[in-house]
């Protein structure tokens, strides 16, 4: 099994290419890999119990504490795609878990060269993608979060059932007024990877998805930007305070 250096994090990601760009590289899902300085990572897919998963293994392997990281949508309207939350706080079923507090504060003051903003806040994990302006609008208004996501409560909650420091770092990738088009929700496997035959079909079959469909992808390249910069300062900017 791979094995952590001393003092270095687990870090937690869903998806194919968010992972590709921390790491520098395509990686394989559903294993622990060791990076070249010493984090460990695993490409786990989508969901709470994947994640989960995910953070046990990564703690066996020897990991000092956990990262959630990875993308998410807005839900208040002032974020904008490659925009970077690090919130003090993620809520899901009603329940508030806390990050570790002096590790977000050393991290939090690393971040000034960021490619877009860098804010705090809360942050709701949900069952399953929010794609709807209205439904994002209703579930801001509710929780009072600024962003959602799928996994990170499980990683909160695995760091303090095993006692370690925990973080999120979340890159927003739709806006709070883009809504996510049904044929990329049902067109790509739980690690994100597309069905590209399947959604060019579905986008011929319905052109008035064009749109959206391109603003989601505008939005995809300016969260890989910051992803991308993430993954290049990972050494310095991810070490437990």
């Amino acid at each position: 099994m791979s094995a952590a250096r001393p003092g270095m994090p687990g870090i937690v990601v869903a998806l194919e290419r968010e992972a590709a760009c921390l790491a520098g590289r395509k990686l394989p899902p559903d294993r622990v890999i060791t990076l070249d300085d010493g984090c460990l990572l695993f490409l786990c897919g989508g969901g709470t119990a994947r994640a989960a998963r995910a953070a046990d293994e990564l703690l066996d392997a020897g990991a000092a504490g956990l990262i959630s990281a990875g993308t998410a949508g807005a839900l208040d309207p002032v974020f904008a795609p490659g925009d970077l939350i690090v919130p003090e706080h993620v809520i899901r079923n009603g329940q508030s878990l806390p990050v570790d507090k002096t590790w977000r504060t050393a991290v939090f003051a690393r971040l000034t060269n960021a490619p877009g903003a860098v804010a705090g806040g809360t942050l709701l994990t949900a069952d399953a993608v929010i794609a709807r302006r209205g439904d994002k609008a209703a579930a801001h208004r509710e929780s009072r979060a600024v962003a959602v996501d799928m996994e990170s409560s499980a990683v909160l909650e695995r760091a303090s059932a095993r006692n370690v420091p925990a973080l999120v770092l979340r890159v927003v990738l739709d806006g709070a007024n883009t809504d996510v088009p049904d044929l990329i929700l049902r067109n790509a496997d739980a690690y994100g990877r597309p069905r590209l035959a399947a959604m060019c079909a579905a986008l011929i079959g319905n052109p008035r998805q064009m749109i959206p469909f391109l603003r989601i992808a505008q939005g995809f390249a300016a969260a890989t930007r910051t992803l991308r910069w993430l993954g290049r300062v990972r050494n310095r900017l991810l070490k437990p305070a």
